[in-house]
């Protein structure tokens, strides 16, 4: 099996560890005119969310995937054989894929690639934030909260949720890990869809995207 990841460094780096002997990987940083898309069974796109334009995707006849957090898929995408995902960094390693599509029957085109991958399709609704993604995000936004209103430290918060949870990461390690931007960008993108108050900003994120600054983490 043949596959185009579109994606940046740190998420090829990631793609990379899901290669096994029956899949071979190409990638590249930008969708180009000189790509020729049929030379692959499968396109993935892995910041598609973050574009405002996807008129390239006319382009492509076999199935394609595109990373759908920031941005419901039908809003990029109405087009048959492509499924939404989630691949904000560290999620893109997980057993199981989250996966939403325009059409139920598309599911059926994207069997053999999560096969090949040695994943699972868990089928979730087309929303902005999806599941894991809303979930993480909404943790890390109510730990900085706690962090702005001194309640507690980023190592004391990292560990009682590590602990309390069975986590891989603390609130604070793993924004650290998916991006701070990608965690606003997400949250954001999760108030403005549904104009809900528990989707409120955290003003110390908001500051620290601004100041591009990460958390400090106990070493």
């Amino acid at each position: 099996m043949n596959i185009l990841f579109i994606g940046r460094k740190n998420q090829q780096d990631e793609f990379l560890k899901c290669k096994n002997e029956y899949v071979s990987i190409s990638f590249a940083d930008l969708v180009s005119s000189k790509i020729n898309f049929n030379e692959y069974d499968y396109i993935i796109h892995a910041y598609a969310d973050e574009l405002n334009e996807f008129s390239w995707i006319i382009k492509v006849e076999q199935p394609i995937v595109l990373c759908s957090v920031k941005k419901q898929l039908n809003k990029m995408s109405g087009r048959k054989k492509v499924a939404g995902i989630n691949f904000l960094p560290t999620f893109i390693q997980r057993d199981v894929l989250e996966m939403s599509f325009n059409n139920p029957e598309d599911e059926e085109h994207f069997t053999p690639l999560a096969n090949a991958l040695s994943k699972k399709i868990l089928r979730v609704k087309d929303e902005v934030g999806m599941v894991t993604p809303a979930v993480i995000t909404m943790i890390i936004n109510e730990a900085s909260f706690l962090l702005m209103e001194q309640t507690a430290s980023v190592t004391d918060i990292d560990a009682a949720m590590k602990l309390g949870t069975a986590y891989p990461f603390g609130p604070f390690e793993w924004a650290n890990k998916i991006g701070l931007k990608n965690v606003v960008d997400v949250l954001v993108a999760m108030k403005e869809n549904s104009g809900e108050a528990r989707y409120e900003l955290c003003p110390l994120l908001q500051q620290m995207v601004a100041e591009r600054k990460t958390f400090l983490l106990q070493q």
